[in-house]
């Protein structure tokens, strides 16, 4: 059988109806079905999900299904990398939509630039109701203004593409990174993102951005709630830090907190500054996001502080 360009790899866990939509979204694609196969890794489900891939795979040809009884996303989507035979792995969430072009424009974009990662936007969609004070902007994950190589931007970990050698020569996703279970933690995909770029100079890097090859995403009601809001900025300052001192040899995550404050003053005096009540409450939310993304990181720092005093202390009495 002939080398498919991508495989689509999607991690699910119990949410057997949204990963349908997202299957479904593959098969109504402007291009072709020879460039891609699809890889569902079914990371311990106990709803329908076996059956509901079944029921498309009799109607569909390019789709597998994996089960991967190790607990945790980082273990499904290295799962999904074995998988493969594939030159590129895009990692797409089960909630996700992938528009008709997705997949032709991802194609045109490889064979132009055969980038190591690609990154693309992920923009929101709603099925129920937002809350007054919840803004589109803060589930937009947008990181360049225009297509092209880039050598800073962040990728998401929701529209992740990268080429399989590449993320085997990196080590694969790390397991102390990503959701298990119902567990929420982030990051996974930085990690893999800051380890490329602690590893390759930045004259060798080809992590290419493409503004043509974004999502949609579902924030159901859960994700529209202040305390998750909150939360999900703590864990994620939990993981910057994490990967600063894992990754960045050397370079202080304190860096990183200062980049926080200065943007916190910014965004504090365009909220004092603000003459809508609209604009003000997106920006004390905003204010909230950058203190809980500090204090995670402030968090982890002193966890790790402790941990490494406790090793030192250890080796002493030894």
């Amino acid at each position: 059988m002939e080398r498919k360009r991508v495989s689509i790899i999607i991690c699910t866990y119990n949410r057997s109806a949204l990963l349908k939509n997202c299957i479904l979204s593959l098969y109504q694609q402007d291009g072709s079905q020879e460039d891609y196969d699809i890889i569902v890794i079914d990371n311990n489900s106990s709803d329908n999900t076996a059956d509901i891939v079944a029921e498309l795979l009799s109607k569909h040809p390019h789709i597998r299904y994996i089960k991967e009884e190790r607990q945790g996303l980082s273990y499904a989507r290295n799962r999904g990398c074995v998988e493969s035979d594939s030159e590129y792995l895009v990692y797409l969430d089960d909630d996700s939509i992938a528009p008709k072009a997705y997949i032709a424009s991802l194609i045109s974009v490889i064979r132009m630039y055969s980038p190591d990662i690609i990154g693309g936007p992920v923009y929101p969609f709603y099925t129920s109701k937002k809350p007054l004070w919840f803004k589109d902007e803060y589930e937009i994950r947008k990181y360049a203004d225009e297509s092209g190589f880039s050598t800073d931007c962040s990728v998401s970990g929701g529209n992740f593409i990268i080429r399989k050698a590449v993320l085997e020569k990196l080590g694969m996703f790390d397991p102390s990174y990503g959701i298990v279970g119902k567990r929420l933690r982030l990051s996974e995909e930085r990690k893999v993102l800051e380890t490329y770029r602690s590893t390759f100079a930045a004259t060798e890097q080809k992590v290419f951005y493409s503004l043509e090859c974004g999502i949609q995403h579902l924030v159901p009601e859960y994700k529209m709630k202040v305390g998750y809001f909150l939360k999900r900025s703590f864990l994620a300052g939990r993981g910057l830090a994490k990967i600063d001192i894992q990754v960045r040899h050397g370079n202080s995550p304190t860096g990183s907190i200062k980049a926080k404050f200065r943007a916190l003053g910014r965004i504090t005096s365009s909220a004092v500054n603000g003459k809508k009540k609209e604009k003000a409450a997106m920006d004390v939310m905003n204010i909230l996001r950058y203190l809980f993304v500090m204090l995670g990181q402030a968090v982890e720092l002193l966890e790790q502080v402790c941990k490494k005093t406790e090793t030192v202390n250890n080796h002493r009495d030894h």
